[in-house]
């Protein structure tokens, strides 16, 4: 059997590979940083003929390709998730073992760079030449046109993620009468793999999960508000925060200071 024959299988899967890490490089370039080397981890990361398709692919940029040895760069994905735990001990330690305190990490891992960009729906006051008038809508409660099906990213693609460093942003509902208001709700989080993703509910855009949430309160216990036309009705302002940790990120639904529902949501990371 010929070498070429041995090679043919991994063709494909090298094309893909070799797509992945050109998407990779063109993100690292795009914020003017520069690319010295690509490591190889896992099983894959130890083949011979991978070192050298990237070695002949990437070589002439000035870019190393770096190969380990022996277990190393099977056991790469363990090692990497042990660190990572060390540190989040480290970073919350109320929710530690006293003994882990005392540790150093051998790594310490402060961020991590997401593979997809995470969100939620809204509606916003319809803005001309800003916003598509195939969203635009009357809304009887404010007396105003808006845009719907509008996306807020809590994460993009691509971003680095610091657990240190949670993401809140304010929403309000409008309830017309005691009828309209449920004391049971849900906030629905929706993912895109776009590079770019888009500010409106596209078909690259897709429910991920939800976020069920009680208020636990009263509907005469809401906010007053009235609205432009005069109308008045009861309001719930609330605060949708992510906190980003590992390889999920939790989404709090959060109305005076209390947590009302919270959900775990798993991320993919670069």
């Amino acid at each position: 059997m010929a070498s070429t024959d041995i090679q043919k299988p991994f063709a494909g899967p090298f094309s893909k590979i070799g797509n992945l890490v050109d998407e990779q490089i063109r993100q690292i370039r795009e914020k003017k940083l520069s690319i010295t080397g690509i490591i190889l981890v896992g099983g894959l990361g130890t083949s011979p003929y991978l070192y050298e398709h990237l070695k002949g692919k990437y070589g002439g940029q000035g870019i190393n390709i770096l190969q380990s040895t022996g277990t190393r760069p099977r056991t790469a994905i363990c090692r990497g998730a042990i660190y990572k735990g060390f540190h989040q001990a480290m970073t919350h330690p109320e929710q530690s073992n006293n003994r882990i305190l005392d540790m150093a990490p051998a790594v310490s891992v402060i961020s991590t760079v997401a593979r997809t960009s995470l969100g939620i729906r809204f509606d916003t006051p319809f803005i001309e030449g800003k916003h598509l008038k195939k969203d635009k809508r009357w809304d009887e409660d404010e007396g105003i046109y808006l845009a719907t099906r509008q996306m807020e990213w809590y994460i993009r693609k691509g971003d680095n993620i610091s657990i240190l460093k949670p993401t809140q942003k304010t929403w309000h509902r409008h309830f017309p009468s005691e009828e309209h208001f449920d004391n049971h709700s849900y906030e629905p989080i929706y993912q895109c793999e776009d590079d770019d993703p888009p500010t409106r509910l596209a078909q690259s855009v897709s429910r991920l999960c939800d976020i069920e949430f009680t208020t636990n309160g009263a509907y005469s216990s809401l906010e007053d508000w009235t609205g432009k036309t005069g109308r008045s009705m009861k309001t719930l302002n609330y605060r949708v925060e992510m906190i980003p940790s590992g390889a999920s990120n939790e989404f709090k639904v959060i109305h005076k200071g209390k947590t009302l529902g919270s959900q775990n949501v798993k991320t993919e990371f670069q």
